[in-house]
Order: C-alpha cells, then structure tokens, then sequence
C-alpha cells in the first residue's frame, strides 16, 4: 500500500473519531494494521502534518491527531464562511441535473440513516460534492481541507449538542436553492448553515481565563 493510500484511509480515520484529537499515531501499530514497513506509514503521516490533521515532530515518533484550540477552530469556520458562499454563484451556473440528482440522493441518505458515524460520512461526501460542483478546484480543495479539520468537532455538534435535525433541513434547502438557480439564496443558507454549527460549538467550549501576570506580586 502507497503512502498516499494509507493518509486518505487515515484522514478519513481521524475524520470520522475513530482516533480522537490528541490520540497517539504510533508508527509500529499503523504499519502492523496496513502490514507495511514503517517507511510508507512515516511518509503518510508527513503528508498529514503538511495538511494540518497530525502533529509530527522531527523523526515521526510520538505523533499525534491535532487538537484544535478554540482559537484554530473560529479561524477555520471564519475561513469557511468567507469562502463556502463565494461558491454559490458558480455552483448554480455550472451544476448539472446529474449532479444534483446525485446531491439530492445524498440528503435523502442523510434522513434515511439513525447512526452518527453514517451521517457524518454522508455529509462529508454532500459537501464535497457540492464543492466541486462549482468547477474551482483549487478553492474547493482549500474548502474541502477545512471541512476535514472540522468535522471531528461537527460530529460533537450533530451528535451532543442537537445539530443534526436543524443540519438535515438546511441540507434539503440548498438543494432546492440550486434546482431553482438561486444563487443568493445558495450563499444565504451555507452562510446560516456553517453560522448555526459555528455557535454551537464555541458556547460548548469552555470560555478563556485571563490570567494576569501580576496577581502573584500584588497578593
């Protein structure tokens, strides 16, 4: 297995929580679980590093998944929400009726499954979809990059903190916004959609503490 095979496994491994942010990656375990030598499990992690998902020091031991602090977070949804909505325009244009159909069944599935991890995936392949629909792959590599940062803390809001029933409808009328061509009313519900996901998972993070460097002198 090439290196480039085991980092689109292992994307979607730590995509969909089976290795949590902060889990260990060791080497001698994921070349045992691939039955490949180290030097291919080396060389995928790197590429991971690269894309942000791992956390690589020198050598490649101890690597582990990136956990994002409140901070990394806010930045990906605000880059998330100054580019996702760029797209609408494109996407209605350039989408054709198979691509539609094709998103269209991709909601339907969406509705259809009870488990998390099923839906998350759905919604992963929804989006990306509906990214490339905009024939600007360059953009839409940037944007689908940012969903896999964030989707391990989606799941949180999909799966705890009530997401996904409010997720499914706003789905549903992207899809209609791009069947009637509605270009502004595309970028209005991204905009709402990544919005709504946004708030809930920065009030379920634990606000900042100031700390005053000199409180230690004064008391």
């Amino acid at each position: 297995m090439k290196p480039d095979q085991i980092a689109r496994l292992l994307t979607q491994a730590i995509r969909e929580g089976l290795y949590q942010p902060g889990a260990s990656l060791i080497q001698e375990d994921l070349a045992s679980r691939f039955q490949v030598s180290r030097s291919p499990i080396r060389e995928a992690l790197r590429m991971l590093s690269a894309e942000g998902l791992v956390i690589m020091p020198p050598g490649g031991q101890g690597a582990t998944v990136r956990t994002l602090t409140r901070e990394e977070l806010t930045e990906i949804y605000d880059l998330r929400l100054l580019l996702e909505p760029s797209l609408a325009a494109h996407i209605v244009v350039r989408a054709s009726a198979s691509e539609i159909s094709s998103l269209r069944s991709l909601d339907e599935k969406m509705r259809s499954v009870s488990e998390v991890d099923a839906w998350m995936r759905i919604n992963f392949s929804f989006h990306e979809l509906l990214y490339e629909m905009a024939g600007r792959p360059h953009t839409s590599g940037i944007v689908t990059n940012l969903l896999g940062l964030s989707q391990p803390y989606s799941r949180h809001n999909i799966d705890k903190l009530g997401g996904r029933e409010q997720a499914t409808t706003e789905h549903a009328m992207m899809v209609e916004s791009i069947e009637t061509r509605d270009a502004g009313e595309l970028a209005r519900l991204i905009t709402d959609h990544l919005q709504h996901a946004r708030t809930r998972l920065l009030e379920s993070l634990p606000q900042p503490q100031e700390t005053d460097p000199l409180a230690i002198l004064r008391s």
